[in-house]
């Protein structure tokens, strides 16, 4: 008597070691599943870098509207008319679109300005996308320490940023400078260009003046 149920123990030890190593393998293998098939993905996005200066609006006077990178709608999000960077980085992308379609066609004009920046959105545009720009302002005040004084590429207003008057460039080849009579970013709002040219008149009947890879530049007259 004593034997058989030393038999039945053994049996139901073996059939209960057998059931826990079999629920064991199913947990294992699930998880071997779920670690194999999973849909949890990591993705990491960096940021152009923008100066602190750049999305501050600390100096900004209280009547003026701003807004930072990103998707605007015109008209909803930003209102049309002139705007500006305060200071400029090497990042700055900016476009005017007529429609939100995502189609080239759409494309009003589109700018990369390696130095502080001039947009005139007009109420004709749907949207107007910006990265790496920081931060836009309706403040047009100078942003030069004086109008006579050297200056770096950008784009600038004549008359409140830089001086009529003739200036040299620090960089020669590669330069490329425009006399603007607006700041669309669109070719009818050019005047002249030049490319490899390091002097150029600006007169006082230019809207604006935009420069890349230029360097500095230095009044000579």
């Amino acid at each position: 008597m004593i034997k058989v149920v030393i038999g039945i123990a053994g049996i139901f030890a073996i059939s209960c070691t057998t059931a826990t190593n079999s629920n064991r393998v199913a947990v294992d293998q699930t998880a071997n599943v779920n670690s194999k098939f999973s849909t949890t993905n990591t993705i990491t996005v960096t940021a152009p870098a923008i100066p602190e200066s750049q999305i501050s609006n600390s100096n900004i006077p209280s009547g003026a509207r701003t807004f930072v990178d990103g998707s605007q709608i015109v008209g909803k999000d930003i209102q049309p008319g002139l705007y500006r960077t305060r200071t400029g980085t090497p990042n700055c992308i900016w476009t005017r679109r007529s429609g939100i379609t995502g189609e080239a066609s759409e494309v009003v004009a589109s700018e990369r300005p390696q130095g502080p920046a001039i947009v005139m959105i007009k109420s004709s545009d749907k949207a107007f996308e910006s990265s790496g720009c920081g931060m836009w302002t309706s403040d047009l005040s100078r942003v030069t320490t004086d109008t006579s004084t050297p200056f770096g590429d950008g784009e600038y207003q004549v008359g409140v940023d830089i001086a009529p008057g003739t200036w040299k460039a620090q960089n020669t080849p590669g330069c490329y400078w425009s006399r603007l009579k607006g700041f669309s970013g669109e070719p009818e709002d050019v005047i002249t260009n030049s490319n490899d040219s390091g002097i150029v008149e600006i007169r006082a009947t230019d809207k604006g003046f935009v420069s890349s890879g230029c360097g500095s530049w230095t009044r000579v007259d």
